[in-house]
């Protein structure tokens, strides 16, 4: 059976935070990759979905408004909601849902949703793990094997082949190296094993995993662990 994001992050949300704050800089390029081609513009208003512990902040111009929400758990009290129902929050320039699509059950469903609460003319930036790609197979393999929720079976997509609401214009599909950069191995295994929450793994066993799956490499005596995903970007051409 294949756990939807509700489910995943009540179990291994807290987990997942902790990584996140405790590593702050190591998705640095995978959070600002977000607005490669277009720009975030002064005073903006910016829907962060899901956003669990609320990472996008520090990656926007200060005079950006960023809002939260979550599926899941209460994480610096994000509100919660459901995926597939208006938030009823007005006046959006853009959203951001990054890499969590692969845990919504009902891709249709969402789009038509996040294309029902950003205003006319606003952007959508989505960011995922994409179809038979290295990291979904390391994913579904690898993580699903130790993860403390019992597995992992991604909703992946081609992304040029999926259907998109007819009120949302397709701008740019791409992929963009994103890799996850740290001081040494020894913090990226440790990042890897609470990110994903992995249970009884060595940590011999999960670097090596890291190399068979993905690869990494030293440079400037920073690890860089070769991370990528697809990065789409649509308009709403609602009235």
């Amino acid at each position: 059976m294949k756990m939807e994001y509700e489910n995943i992050f009540r179990h291994r949300g807290e987990s997942y935070d902790f990584a996140m704050n405790k590593y702050p800089n190591a998705r640095d390029k995978e959070f600002y990759s977000l607005f490669t081609r277009y720009p975030i513009k002064n005073n903006e208003t910016i829907l962060d979905v899901p956003s669990l512990g609320g990472y996008l902040k520090k990656y926007c111009p200060d005079d950006t408004t960023v809002l939260s929400l979550d599926f899941s758990q209460s994480i610096n009290n994000i509100p919660i909601v459901s995926p597939y129902e208006k938030w009823n929050i007005s006046n959006l320039d853009r959203i951001v849902c990054l890499a969590s699509i692969h845990h919504i059950k009902d891709l249709n469903l969402f789009l038509a949703n996040l294309s029902s609460n950003i205003k006319n003319a606003g952007l959508i930036h989505l960011a995922d793990v994409s179809l038979n790609s290295n990291i979904s197979i390391f994913l579904d393999e690898f993580v699903g094997r130790y993860t403390s929720t019992g597995e992992h079976k991604g909703l992946y997509y081609n992304w040029n082949s999926v259907k998109f609401p007819r009120d949302l214009s397709v701008l740019s599909i791409y992929d963009i190296e994103c890799p996850w950069i740290f001081q040494s191995e020894n913090s990226m295994v440790d990042y890897c094993k609470l990110l994903f929450d992995l249970q009884n793994i060595s940590d011999k066993d999960l670097l090596n995993g890291l190399k068979k799956y993905i690869g990494y490499t030293n440079i400037n005596n920073s690890i860089h662990l070769n991370w990528h995903l697809t990065y789409i970007d649509l308009q709403s051409t609602r009235e």
